[in-house]
């Protein structure tokens, strides 16, 4: 509103009540005659609208600071009801009284000093002028309520101190420091800045978020409030490597090293790595054929999600991806890639003669993966010089044989039975583990492990499984 003005000290002034005039303090004179309807129509008596020519005096503006405080008290424009309602004796619809027009307005007022000038409120909104309090009456209500001093510093300056940085916001004095910490991080506009994470301080006491208020703290006009952080782990930083704010970071052993020497992440299954570890470890599960990840001490599975934000570079998780995928692909479902364009291509059946469906009328040979060229409508001869169908069948049915567990003529070359990998026996046990697919299975007769149905029995004897051949 262009008639309220703020001193320096941010009090409210109302500074036109109408068209004030300077009256003497001796001078008989208590009104004077205006133009028609004078002031703003929802703070304006009923006199200075039904009366053709309007008598101004006192009455008005008692009752237009009614209509003022109202305004303060609900903070909502006073906008008066125009209903009407029926008279219980004449059963007529009358006029409501003009407290009546405002009573949503005032029953806002049911708290602190609010409540207790609503009886005064009452009094200045009377329909009858001559009803009204003079003013010196109101006025000496609002001392002995102190709402004036209240209304000079309801509203301050705070200025919030982060590090070389100021920023002022303004608040009321009322306002709880869990207020001012919510305010204070909605203006940062930054969401590394969290709400858990702020503490600030002030003439010398650390500021709790509690219902406290500002003027319960002693804060006053300009007062600086300095910010300070909590964060753990050195800005979650191990190893020079960014870590996660979700991720845990710990004193606890790395399971890899066994050093205790630097901090550590703790991992999904609650054992703890530090992140060199564990780009080295998924290293090793890629590059050792593995499908997922699992912990190196207690081999429970972690989801790719779960290791994102654990310090592995944006390099690191591309190759674990990728080379989970390519694991997946080459050495569960054997897929080979099309030497045209490169698409996977899954094996179904014992043939080797493959036409790519990318490729128009293109096959090559799943054995040596070049073009086929043989005519006809074999499978298994591609017409390609030294291609090696023919060399592994020579060797898996001439390759020399070993003594495994007391077991004598096993062939010392044998392929997986379950994805066909070759494997060579160099000593140990008949207890084998696929390196390309991990099926675990029994070296002399092939049948899946416990071949005996016995896990600890590695020396029982089993039946020596014939010689394979490439299908």
């Amino acid at each position: 509103s262009n008639n309220v003005l703020l001193t320096n000290h941010r009090a409210a002034k109302i500074s036109d009540l109408g068209m004030a005039k300077m009256i003497r303090a001796d001078s008989k004179q208590t009104k004077s005659r205006l133009t028609t309807a004078p002031g703003t129509l929802h703070f304006m008596p009923p006199e200075a609208l039904v009366e053709v020519d309007p008598i101004y005096g006192t009455p008005v503006d008692v009752f237009s600071f009614a209509a003022v405080g109202l305004h303060l008290f609900s903070e909502e424009w006073p906008t008066p009801s125009s209903e009407r309602r029926r008279d219980p004796k004449t059963k007529k619809l009358v006029a409501l009284t003009e407290a009546e027009r405002r009573q949503p307005y005032l029953d806002k007022m049911t708290s602190g000093e609010a409540a207790a000038f609503k009886p005064t409120i009452l009094q200045c909104l009377d329909d009858d002028p001559d009803e009204r309090p003079p003013i010196e009456q109101v006025s000496q209500t609002l001392k002995d309520l102190k709402i004036n001093q209240e209304m000079a510093d309801e509203w301050i300056n705070l200025i919030i101190n982060f590090g070389s940085r100021d920023q002022m916001i303004q608040m009321k004095m009322s306002a709880t420091l869990e207020q001012l910490y919510k305010m204070v991080i909605e203006k940062q506009n930054n969401s590394r800045i969290r709400f858990e994470d702020m503490r600030m301080a002030f003439g010398g006491e650390n500021l709790e978020r509690t219902k406290e208020t500002l003027e319960e703290c002693g804060m006053y006009d300009n007062a600086r409030i300095i910010v300070h952080m909590r964060m753990s782990g050195g800005s979650q930083y191990i190893q020079g490597r960014k870590i996660g704010k979700t991720v845990k970071v710990t004193n606890e052993i790395d399971v890899v090293t066994e050093d205790d020497d630097t901090p550590t992440m703790q991992l999904p299954c609650g054992h703890a790595m530090t992140p060199e570890s564990l780009a080295y470890w998924i290293k090793d599960q890629v590059d050792s054929r593995k499908t997922e990840i699992r912990c190196y001490k207690c081999h429970q599975k972690w989801g790719l999600s779960q290791l994102k934000d654990m310090g592995l570079t944006t390099d690191e998780k591309k190759t674990m991806e990728l080379g989970l995928t390519e694991n997946l692909l080459h050495h569960k479902y054997k897929c080979k890639e099309c030497p045209r364009c490169g698409l996977y291509i899954e094996k179904i059946g014992s043939g080797y003669r493959i036409m790519c469906p990318m490729c128009d009328n293109y096959e090559f040979c799943w054995n040596c993966l070049r073009e086929w060229k043989a005519p006809g409508s074999g499978c298994k001869d591609c017409g390609n010089h030294n291609c090696n169908i023919d060399a592994l069948q020579q060797i898996l049915q001439s390759c020399g044989t070993a003594t495994i567990s007391n077991i004598s003529g096993v062939p010392v070359i044998r392929l997986c039975p379950a994805c066909g990998e070759g494997i060579g026996y160099k000593g140990g046990c008949k207890h084998m583990t696929c390196h390309g697919c991990s099926h675990q299975f029994c070296f002399v007769c092939l049948k899946k492990w416990p071949c005996a149905g016995n896990s600890s029995d590695y020396n029982k004897k089993c039946v020596v499984a014939p010689r394979q051949t490439v299908n």
